[in-house]
């Protein structure tokens, strides 16, 4: 990690010289933004903490799937139960809601840690919610700040609402009354890949007459794509599932590969699609995530030229 910020900090200064540099991203408190304090004078170095309700972010990760130490996309972003430099951990046999409650008191408690190590880095702490408000974002740019705003492109870029794809999903429902459910993790994969089909079969009609909605995606721009359609439709339907076909669907790695599984079948060339291919492991995942930018372009021209869904 030492190593990442002291690129990243060489980075930074590339392309930012004495321009103000602004980042937002989660990795920050949880690894890196230790090591880049190492890099910067501190005097010049400012933290914008956003606040929400605790209990809704943890409703939050939840309901999106990102149940921290379980989950493929939280593995993948979040910090895990029994890291070494965790600051707390949850109680043995945590549920999924009370482990996602853990994530957040972690990021708190990391938070005030940061500030007491580096007391001269600037700290603001902000409502989630002041940030679709256009005068709070120039007072907090200009004021308390210090940094030049362009009003008029401010109100261009603030206040779009939320990503379609994460408000997609509904609630995880309910199973427990549902006898002898099985785990599709653990299924073969000729039996994973029937279920697949069977599902999809059942969703196709209820996905088709979702009308595509644009989302902001990694290739830039907002981009119409059938995600949040297939979201919707798989998340909602997942106790009707359960009982017709015996399965457990949410919080599993097979309920996020459906999605992309069935993305890439009804719409290979989604704007969503054409960042994913399945990794070493038989999962979906973003293969342009830490990929260089020609590795990125090479997966995008790979992706838009010869799938076939």
């Amino acid at each position: 990690m030492r190593a990442i910020a002291a690129l990243k900090a060489r980075r930074i200064t590339a392309r930012a010289g004495r321009r103000p540099y602004l980042e937002a991203n989660h990795t920050f408190i949880k690894g890196q933004g230790w090591h880049l304090a190492e890099h910067f004078p501190h005097h010049e170095m400012a933290v914008i903490v956003l606040r929400r309700d605790s209990d809704k972010v943890a409703e939050s990760l939840l309901r999106t799937r990102t149940v921290p130490g379980k989950t493929p996309w939280a593995r993948m972003w979040y910090l895990r139960p029994g890291q070494r430099k965790n600051l707390a951990e949850p109680g043995a046999g945590a549920s999924d809601l009370e482990l996602c409650h853990w994530y957040v008191d972690e990021i708190e408690r990391r938070t005030h840690a940061f500030a007491t190590r580096f007391p001269d880095i600037t700290r603001v702490e902000v409502a989630i919610e002041e940030l679709n408000d256009a005068g709070f974002v120039h007072d907090l740019f200009e004021r308390r700040l210090g940094l030049p705003v362009d009003a008029r492109e401010l109100g261009r870029r603030i206040g779009h609402g939320k990503d379609p794809a994460h408000a997609a999903f509904a609630p995880v429902p309910d199973l427990t009354d549902l006898p002898a459910l099985r785990d599709p993790d653990a299924l073969p994969p000729d039996a994973q890949e029937n279920l697949r089909r069977d599902i999809l079969s059942c969703l196709e009609t209820m996905i088709r007459d979702e009308p595509a909605k644009p989302r902001l995606s990694f290739i830039g721009g907002w981009h119409h794509t059938l995600m949040p359609a297939i979201i919707h439709a798989l998340t909602s339907q997942e106790r009707e599932l359960a009982k017709r076909f015996g399965v457990a669907l949410p919080q599993t790695a097979f309920e996020m590969d459906f999605m992309f599984w069935a993305l890439m079948r009804l719409r290979p060339r989604d704007p969503v699609a054409l960042l994913y291919g399945r990794d070493e492991h038989g999962h979906y995942a973003p293969l342009t995530a830490n990929a260089t930018p020609w590795a990125s372009l090479r997966l995008l021209l790979r992706n838009a030229l010869f799938r076939r869904g």
